[in-house]
């Protein structure tokens, strides 16, 4: 049974460009905060730079509040979330790859002893 391995180089393609992403966007952390203003609520994920802040808003529906709490919430966490996730897929592509090395070498060694006859 063949296994096609993981295609490594397209998920640290896509690692590396969340990184990019991460590092241009405000730096975090960002939190979730609600606000009502008049008869209109929003729902926004703040951006905290310590200088200033700035806010995202969502969709502004009341109707649909607590929905916007979870995608605000959401898209605060993603902004800590994103990077080390994706730096984490670096880390195990990079020991995958060493785990493929040792495997072949492995490999290489059984056959060693069976030409030799050892096994």
């Amino acid at each position: 049974m063949t296994i096609d391995p993981l295609d490594l180089a397209a998920l640290r393609a896509y690692a590396r460009a969340a990184l990019e992403r991460a590092e241009k966007a405000t730096p975090g952390p960002w939190k979730r905060i609600g606000i009502l203003i008049g008869a209109a609520q929003f729902c926004v994920a703040e951006m905290m730079d310590g200088i200033d802040t700035g806010a995202v808003p969502l969709e502004i529906s009341s109707a649909k509040w607590e929905q916007q709490m979870y995608n605000s919430g959401f898209i605060a966490a993603a902004r800590l979330d994103v990077p080390n996730l994706a730096a984490s897929v670096l880390t195990l592509c990079a020991k995958l790859e060493q785990a493929h090395v040792e495997v072949k070498h492995l490999r290489d060694e059984i056959k060693t002893y069976e030409n030799m006859g050892l096994i």
